[in-house]
């Protein structure tokens, strides 16, 4: 949103404001646009947890992400992807996972992931990959977003940034 649709959209009174109150509100406005970061911004610092039996795809992801973002781990089933979680999820921004992973499936790590109570579990990112779009997929709350599968990396950062600015 712009600066002009922050000050004088639908989201302030159009009546007459004092003077002092006039200028709280343009230098809330400010602040807020000013602490706003961009994807670009935003991206070279994330640190992603990828999770994905397919090897090719889990390479293939890792060697594209780790030129673009901070940090990239991988795991190459749920079980792992949950360790992993729970050694570093402090440290994690985003979660890409496989929905149909051995030893536990993506949807079974996002849910032991939000129901962890550990910081942000409830909030951070939790980007499903999959070749098959069922709607009951989608419908759970533990997933912020989906990828399917084939993708590429600018889909990926796509879906990565969506669902960073969906929080």
């Amino acid at each position: 949103m712009k600066l002009s649709e922050r000050l004088f959209g639908n989201s302030f009174h159009t009546k007459k404001k004092s003077t002092r109150e006039s200028e709280n509100l343009r230098q809330y406005a400010l602040n807020d646009v000013q602490s706003q970061e961009t994807f670009a911004d935003i991206r070279p610092r994330l640190r992603i947890l990828i999770a994905d039996d397919n090897t090719i795809l889990l390479q293939s992801l890792y060697a594209s992400l780790q030129l673009l973002v901070s940090t990239v781990i991988t795991a190459e089933n749920g079980q792992c992807a949950l360790e992993l979680y729970f050694a570093h999820a402090d440290l994690l921004d985003v979660i890409l996972l496989d929905v149909n992973m051995p030893l536990a499936d993506g949807c079974t790590v996002a849910k032991r992931i939000r129901s962890s109570g550990k910081p942000r579990s409830l909030e951070i990112p939790i980007i499903a990959m999959t070749g098959d779009i069922s709607p009951h997929l989608f419908n759970s709350s533990c997933f912020t977003g989906y990828l399917r599968k084939p993708f590429d990396i600018d889909d990926c950062l796509f879906a990565i940034r969506k669902g960073i600015h969906s929080l």
